[in-house]
């Protein structure tokens, strides 16, 4: 089917059907796995930047995913280097277009060739505030035919509401790692959290400014929060307080 004269692919109409009735982060992720079968792919991911912040949700092979994260590969990875380039929707395979890659990104894709990514299709948005996610469907084979062109326009909207999607139902990362809060550090957020300044949570917890102040910094830390309003909807989100 062509619609303004590309390629209108088949994930892009069962991705928008799937975001548009589910409200659970199980169903979703289940609905995403069977869209990415169903279109002829082998893996997805989602990626989600904002300020120091990166999300993934994926179902990458774990111990391709354990690697990415401890190792940072997002930060130096091509296909997302190429999405924030680009702006748009675009194929792409690790061996084809390998003039596109330096030496560091093609060994790389040599590594990921190892858990089945090989080729694949990225569409990525922009969000509010300055944020950017990403939609990657992968495939083990070498880009086909029919997946060298995508309809940008409908490609964009279908991710745009699967971020849509995911921001509501606050679905658990994939790449987040469990983090537990010092407990005197997860009492003080609670008071924030109420609107309580932290002098005056120094006061109700018997302790001082200081000691309020040098664990809620040790926490900013910890969870990679610039602010305390983004601290405590951090711990929130993340189930700490």
């Amino acid at each position: 089917m062509f619609r303004g004269g590309s390629v209108v692919t088949s994930w892009v109409e069962k991705l928008v059907d799937v975001t548009g009735y589910i409200r659970d982060a199980g169903s979703l992720r289940a609905s995403l796995e069977i869209v990415t079968k169903d279109s002829g792919f082998d893996g997805f991911a989602y990626y989600f930047s904002h300020q120091n912040r990166d999300i993934t949700i994926s179902n990458y092979h774990q111990e391709w995913q354990s690697r990415y994260i401890e190792r940072r590969l997002v930060r130096s990875d091509p296909v997302v280097r190429r999405a924030k380039l680009l702006r748009r929707a675009f194929s792409w395979d690790a061996e084809e277009d390998r003039s596109l890659w330096n030496r560091d990104e093609r060994l790389l894709f040599k590594e990921a060739a190892e858990f089945d990514i090989r080729s694949g299709i990225t569409v990525p948005v922009k969000t509010a505030n300055g944020g950017t996610s990403l939609f990657t469907l992968v495939s083990k084979r070498p880009r086909s035919a029919e997946n060298r062109i995508v309809d940008e326009v409908a490609a964009a909207a279908s991710v745009g509401q699967l971020h849509a999607t995911i921001a509501c139902i606050d679905m658990q990362p994939s790449n987040e790692e469990s983090v537990r809060l010092d407990p005197k550090a997860a009492i003080y957020l609670r008071w924030i959290a109420h609107g309580l300044s932290w002098s005056r949570v120094a006061s109700i917890e018997g302790t001082t400014y200081d000691s309020v102040r040098s664990s809620l910094v040790s926490a900013k830390k910890k969870l990679d929060c610039a602010t305390t309003t983004q601290l405590v909807a951090t711990a929130i989100r993340r189930h700490l307080i």
